[in-house]
């Protein structure tokens, strides 16, 4: 493999990984706001409650491993 196709590769690389970092920002913010809001509703029955939690925790794990962690 060449050095040209070694940088372009490694350039492409850098790219993915910073879009995958973007993308699990993205992800966390309302993530972040959904959780904080669903604690504060007495109105959401524990079931409801039990559901969105899953939910939250779902898409949190796929920020994680958007990121590598």
């Amino acid at each position: 493999m060449s050095i040209e196709n070694q940088v372009s590769d490694g350039v492409i690389i850098e790219a993915l990984h910073k879009n995958n970092q973007q993308i699990a920002h993205d992800l966390r913010s309302p993530l972040s706001a959904l959780n904080f809001v669903s604690s504060l509703n007495p109105e959401l029955s524990e079931d409801s409650r039990s559901l969105l939690q899953m939910a939250i925790d779902r898409l949190q794990d796929m920020a994680n491993r958007l990121e590598g962690n």
